[in-house]
């Protein structure tokens, strides 16, 4: 497994709407959450979700994420992630202003359904933690409650830090890690 820098994340992305579509059928379109939608598109609706989604991921790629990464392995793409350490001149609605000078934001984490359970996410975290560490940030990550998401994160050292629904903000604390809560993960 290898964790690859892209440098133009718009290159690639018919790839990562391709990839995000496996993750929104695999969650039976719960997650990505696209709380922007009135109607979300069916979770087996491939062009439904490409036609709602690829404006929203256009703009990550070109607006949003400072750095991303494609997680690999014998050259298949098995995951995604992307941290955030700048805020001028974005808006993110989701990321409190409060937490800009703070947190490093990591974002777009997703794995492959067949990967999940292999560590690969917390591998993800811990580089992802390394990163802020060095721009001299806590890693932090907006996430809703009611996704599995929100309890790995809590199971993998993430606290809370702040509520403003339906939005949650977690900020990573590896020694809050539960490593009975990790046997098995």
């Amino acid at each position: 497994m290898e964790f690859m820098g892209i440098e133009n994340g718009l290159k690639y992305e018919d790839l990562l709407l391709e990839f995000v579509y496996i993750i929104y059928r695999s969650t039976r379109g719960r997650y990505p959450k696209m709380e922007w939608l009135k109607e979300k598109p069916h979770y087996e609706d491939r062009e439904g979700f490409a036609n709602a989604y690829r404006d929203f991921l256009h703009h990550r790629l070109a607006r949003e994420f400072d750095e991303l990464y494609f997680i690999e392995e014998n050259g298949e793409l098995i995951g995604t992630f992307a941290i955030v350490y700048r805020f001028d001149g974005k808006r993110i609605p989701w990321i409190e202003k409060d937490f800009h000078e703070k947190c490093a934001f990591l974002e777009f984490l997703m794995v492959h359904p067949s990967r999940r359970g292999m560590g690969i996410g917390k591998k993800a975290v811990a580089f992802s933690a390394g990163m802020a560490r060095k721009h001299g940030l806590d890693l932090c990550v907006v996430t809703f409650e009611d996704l599995e998401a929100y309890q790995y994160y809590l199971k993998i050292g993430f606290e809370v830090i702040y509520k403003k629904p339906p939005f949650i903000t977690l900020r990573y604390n590896p020694t809050h890690t539960k490593t009975s809560d990790l046997k098995g993960k």
